[in-house]
C-alpha cells in the first residue's frame, strides 16, 4: 500500500464513520473503547 492509498483509505473510513455517526454512534464508540483497553493492557 502506497502512502497515497493509505491517505485515501483513511479519508474514506473517516467519511463513512461520519455518515454513519447519526445512527451508529455506539457501533463506532464501543470498538474504539475495547481497542483502547486491550492496547493499554498489552502495554503493562
Amino acid at each position: 500500500m502506497t502512502q497515497a492509498h493509505k491517505q485515501q483509505y483513511k479519508y474514506k473510513v473517516t467519511g463513512d464513520s461520519f455518515k454513519a455517526k447519526s445512527n451508529n454512534d455506539l457501533k463506532v464508540i464501543i470498538p474504539v473503547i475495547v481497542f483502547a483497553t486491550i492496547y493499554l493492557l498489552a502495554r503493562i
